[in-house]
């Protein structure tokens, strides 16, 4: 270190003092004099940090203690002595309470007790400072350390994700073949079209799409499984005729019979749409909402629908137990459930695959104990946009 380092600022209104002072102690030390509290304030502004300040108590128009108390502001690291020819106890206690006063010197000051303050000063300085630096350091190693756990414990997520996506590819896989072989007799319903009448060809029609939904479900699990993005089927469809649809299906699921459903059509225009992966789509988000008004004395789902530019928006709205920020967060990652050995973690995820494959997204909205509204949008056909 040189004497740069070693600064002292010493402040007293009798030029005598700071000359005596100075050349006293200018071999050892970088020497600032100053007889002007005022205009010490100004040295510390400009030239920064000051390693030690030592101040005369008693100076016109602002006392040593003052000095020291504004100096921190500008240089908080200084250490800081009081000089006084009083032998002053409420002076000593204000330097030590509002000053931080380090020590304090008795007028007319020794040389050999002024040498030795100083070099405990200056020890106090260079010890303060190295803490910093030391604990500047350790903050950002453990930023650093942070950072490489919350690394880890992604990686570590995406690696136990990785080989739940390949079990349940492997699980889908094998229930593709098993499912479609199962199938195979419902086929035979095809033969009975001419011998029902005009609604049971209805329910034909209803058990086969059914039957193409179970297929297109394990397909789709498949994909996530592999990272692949499915193929859909769009065209222009009437969004109201879906949703109603959407609402007699899920009306055979026995949690969702309680449950009153409400339609609020504000826009009955068409979208464009895969029909069968939007169905599956409000089957889920139904069927999810269902189970959050299970326990609600008046259970209602609402869904409605609307316009928003370019895009109809659908709603799915729910009076039910609502979820927390914490939750909101963790929903849309894979595997995540709520509903214990009951869920799979897998359906949100399809959910917004499936939107997103429309090129519409899909939010939530809830707070706990007042409900939850999914929102997800879909681009509407071009000879809406004119209207």
């Amino acid at each position: 270190m040189t004497q740069e380092d070693y600064k002292v600022l010493y402040v007293d209104d009798e030029k005598v003092n700071l000359k005596i002072f100075e050349l006293t102690f200018k071999k050892d030390y970088h020497i600032i004099t100053c007889d002007d509290p005022q205009k010490a304030l100004t040295i510390l502004e400009e030239m920064g940090e000051m390693p030690v300040i030592i101040t005369d108590q008693r100076m016109p128009h602002m006392t040593g203690v003052d000095l020291l108390e504004k100096s921190i502001a500008i240089s908080p690291d200084s250490v800081r002595i009081l000089l006084t020819a009083y032998s002053d106890t409420g002076d000593l206690l204000n330097a030590i309470n509002k000053g931080k006063v380090f020590s304090y010197l008795v007028k007319p000051w020794e040389e050999v007790i002024v040498r030795t303050t100083l070099k405990e000063a200056f020890d106090k300085y260079f010890l303060i400072k190295e803490n910093k630096r030391l604990v500047s350091e350790l903050t950002e190693k453990v930023g650093e350390l942070e950072e490489t756990q919350q690394q880890l414990m992604e990686t570590q997520d995406k690696l136990i994700n990785q080989e739940k996506r390949v079990a349940i590819g492997n699980l889908a896989a094998g229930l593709s073949h098993e499912v479609k072989n199962q199938l195979i007799p419902i086929s035979l319903l095809e033969f009975l079209r001419d011998e029902v009448s005009e609604d049971g060809i209805i329910i034909i029609n209803q058990i086969n799409e059914s039957c193409n939904r179970i297929v297109d479900l394990i397909d789709e699990i498949r994909a996530i499984s592999k990272g692949e993005e499915p193929n859909y089927s769009i065209q222009s469809m009437a969004v109201t005729k879906v949703i109603e649809e959407s609402v007699y299906l899920s009306r055979l699921d026995p949690d969702v019979k309680p449950v009153h459903i409400t339609l609020d059509h504000q826009y009955r225009g068409s979208v464009m749409m895969d029909k069968d992966k939007i169905i599956q789509v409000m089957l889920n988000l139904i069927r999810n909402a269902a189970h959050a008004v299970s326990k609600s004395d008046d259970p209602q789902i609402t869904l409605k629908t609307e316009r928003n530019g370019s895009f109809a928006l659908l709603h799915i709205m729910d009076n039910g137990i609502g979820m927390g920020k914490d939750m909101l967060m963790k929903i849309w990652e894979p595997f995540f459930t709520t509903k214990g050995e009951n869920g799979t973690g897998i359906g949100l995820d399809i959910v917004r695959r499936i939107v997103e494959g429309h090129k519409g997204t899909i939010t939530c909205l809830s707070q706990p104990n007042e409900g939850t509204v999914f929102t997800f949008t879909l681009p509407l056909p071009n000879n809406e946009l004119t209207r």
